[in-house]
């Protein structure tokens, strides 16, 4: 069993989504072959106690290399992955020495080793995800990637994975990872790729990457009121501040509190407490969003009234006799019975528990009961 731990890392097991702007869409060396596919023409670079390391062709036997996977298994069973990987390795002699060997990832040209930062907007979430299998046994390694202006130093920390042995190396298995970070500043920057822990007699790890995507996110968080007043008709929050696509925004709204109200895309109509979240869709450069949950109540009454001028007309803890508080009569009988809270008798207040309101909700408070 092998198992990651993230340090500000979500994992996504299931499901990934490449139809946005993949930021690093030729790491892998697209469809190159022969001189052309070796990993340093496509962004990728290596600083450490061996400063040559040897960049083979892909489906070379041995050293860094692309190379082609067939149906290799996928942490959790769900599917499997048919395609290429970028294997690096701080094994002998890339980092026989010790554990800070930095692998780097950039944007590069195809033709030569150039590697050009990836730009980046501040203030705007990005995701670096995909699959990464290791397979060299004998040493429980950790690996750290970060992300930095520069291509082989500084750098703020993502994430780590740290692998745990299995001794079945015939059934070589990807897991994969989901890392979301805002940069600072607009600029360019590389992922950095670097042995932590875990070395066994001055021998590092290997690493496969596989579907490898660098995809910006979107924000989205719903606006508007949050009290309503009962009207009958559908109502709730509509509107939202959103950065990143340009797709659709939809609503979903549900009963939370105790009302009684299914999710749905149509607002609710009875007095009651309920929540809106909203969700932009993904375009052709942004990943869509999903709001987190924005409570608003139906009320009868207005929650924002700040002074009600008949505040006292249902009394109070004290006050529980109806013309004390207000009322009065004139008519054919002069003296009606102003009787006490929750009589079963004359003129009171009384008390209502859950009392169903036309149009849907309840009711639980008092009531000043007037009689002819």
């Amino acid at each position: 069993m092998r198992k990651f731990y993230g340090l500000l890392v979500s994992l996504l097991f299931s499901s990934f989504c490449f139809a946005q702007t993949n930021l690093i869409s030729s790491c892998l060396g697209n469809t190159s072959t022969g001189a052309s596919s070796v990993q340093n023409y496509w962004g990728w670079a290596y600083s450490g106690p061996n400063l040559s390391p040897t960049w083979n062709q892909s489906e070379a036997g041995s050293g860094l290399r692309f190379r082609t996977q067939s149906n290799a298994a996928i942490n959790g069973g769900i599917t499997t992955y048919t395609g290429r990987e970028s294997l690096i390795r701080w094994d002998s002699p890339y980092n026989s020495s010790n554990a800070n060997g930095i692998f780097s990832l950039g944007v590069g040209n195809g033709t030569n080793s150039t590697a050009t930062g990836i730009s980046l907007t501040a203030g705007t979430p990005y995701t670096f995800s995909g699959l990464a299998e290791w397979f060299n046994g004998g040493n429980v390694p950790t690996f750290t990637i970060q992300y930095s202006s520069a291509q082989f130093t500084g750098g703020t920390t993502l994430g780590t994975m740290a692998f745990t042995w299995n001794s079945n190396t015939s059934g070589l298995k990807y897991f994969p990872f989901s890392m979301t970070f805002t940069p600072a500043t607009t600029g360019t920057y590389f992922i950095q790729f670097t042995q932590t822990a875990g070395l066994v007699t001055n021998t590092g790890g290997i690493l496969g990457f596989a579907n490898l995507s660098l995809v910006a996110n979107s924000t989205i968080s719903v606006t508007g009121t949050s009290n309503y007043v009962y009207t009958g008709s559908a109502q709730g929050p509509s509107s939202v501040s959103k950065t990143g696509s340009g797709g659709a925004v939809t609503y979903s709204y549900v009963g939370v509190n105790g009302t009684s109200y299914a999710a749905s895309p149509t607002p609710p109509t009875a007095v009651g407490s309920y929540s809106a979240t909203a969700t932009v869709a993904a375009d052709a450069t942004y990943n869509g969003a999903t709001s987190s949950s924005y409570p608003f109540t139906i009320s009868i009454f207005s929650n924002a009234q700040t002074s009600n001028l008949i505040s006292n007309c249902l009394g109070s803890a004290a006050a529980t006799i109806q013309n004390t508080c207000g009322w009065a009569y004139s008519g054919p009988n002069a003296g009606p019975w102003w009787n006490t809270l929750n009589s079963t008798q004359g003129l009171r207040f009384k008390d209502q528990s859950n009392a169903p309101i036309n149009g849907g909700g309840t009711y639980t408070g008092r009531e000043s009961l007037i009689r002819w």
